[in-house]
């Protein structure tokens, strides 16, 4: 099999922003199977009116793909380089906190803004305080949310469910993004993951989050950046987190789908995802694995990007996994809320 150039792919985003990813862009073509990987993680119904999730193969590509052609998207050659925070005129320490809830910052730096209700909506009624809680996206485009209408991904429909069992989130990284309140994060765009790790530990001094959320990997695939020994930088930056801030509760995801007619891509991708449980399961309790992958390719915006009903469906896994860790400490189920994996009127079923 011929292997297609990688170049890189530029979207713009609808806030002026934009955002340059590495991704596949070949003539049409059949898109290579999935080579198969471990069992595969199923996230059980919200409850018995709910529909159930059907069981996804670890690695699914969906039929009506494999026999579709893949349009090639729009690309501008345009660099996205790894920015220094320290160095870095547009990494910039959020606005002071409004709420004596959160932790200051550390000495020297502008501490962060408190977890403000997103615009357009309405945090829950609540007769109890809300406990504050530090939450670190981390990743890519991904975790910008590229492919979404409102340009937050799966961040806004998350702060909203942490709210619903007590916790106040406020998100905590140097980029901010999308139409929501508390809208900072460490998605950057293009990224691969030694670029994230690079500067990971410096993330982790500034901010001292409570959680890490980290989705990375798809711009090494896109590049086909060494592939072989993506596992190795993956579990190199997990190291650097931990060994920065030991307290934090890292959760770790595999990848979602990527349509793709790039020779080995879907192989490649299987063999990373597959390798994702072992590397954090050496990783000790405080590191836990989120089955990401459980999004499938019929969810995506283009050939990366969830859309809408993607970003709803990757909120309730990191809900839902998180709900089933050490970070539930209240005795109880945490309840689902928007199941977009059923039949109710959401993002997936407007």
């Amino acid at each position: 099999m011929r292997t297609a150039r990688i170049a890189r792919l530029c979207l713009a985003s609808a806030i002026g922003f934009a955002a340059a990813l590495h991704a596949t862009v070949v003539p049409a073509a059949a898109i290579e199977p999935e080579q198969s990987g471990p069992p595969a993680y199923a996230v059980p119904a919200a409850g018995a009116a709910e529909d159930a999730l059907p069981e996804l193969p670890m690695f699914e590509i969906p039929a009506d793909l494999v026999a579709a052609d893949v349009a090639p998207l729009a690309v501008q050659q345009k660099a996205a380089k790894p920015r220094n925070i320290q160095a870095s005129q547009a990494a910039q320490a959020p606005e002071a906190p409004q709420a004596a809830q959160v932790a200051l910052a550390p000495q020297g730096a502008q501490a962060p803004q408190s977890a403000q209700a997103p615009q357009g909506a309405q945090a829950p009624q609540r007769t109890t305080a809300l406990r504050a809680l530090k939450v670190m996206p981390m990743g890519d485009s991904i975790t910008y949310g590229v492919g979404s209408s409102t340009h937050v991904g799966y961040r806004l429909d998350l702060w909203n469910r942490f709210r619903t069992v007590g916790y106040a989130a406020n998100f905590m990284g140097t980029l901010r993004s999308g139409h929501m309140g508390d809208n900072n994060h460490e998605g950057h765009l293009g990224w691969r993951i030694d670029q994230l790790s690079a500067n990971a530990a410096r993330y982790m001094a500034l901010y001292k989050p409570d959680v890490v959320l980290l989705h990375i990997g798809t711009n090494d695939l896109a590049q086909d950046y060494n592939m072989a020994q993506a596992p190795q930088r993956l579990s190199l930056l997990i190291d650097r987190i931990r060994k920065a801030r030991p307290t934090a509760r890292i959760y770790v995801a595999s990848l979602i789908a990527m349509k793709s007619s790039q020779a080995g891509v879907a192989s490649k991708r299987s063999a990373y995802n597959a390798a994702i449980p072992g590397v954090v399961q050496k990783k000790g309790p405080m590191v836990r694995f989120v089955p990401q992958h459980l999004v499938p390719a019929k969810d995506l915006a283009d050939q990366a990007h969830p859309n809408n009903c993607g970003y709803a469906k990757m909120a309730y896994i990191w809900f839902y996994y998180l709900g089933r860790s050490p970070l539930n400490q209240s005795g109880k189920t945490w309840p689902t809320g928007y199941y977009p994996f059923g039949s109710a009127k959401g993002a997936c079923n407007p």
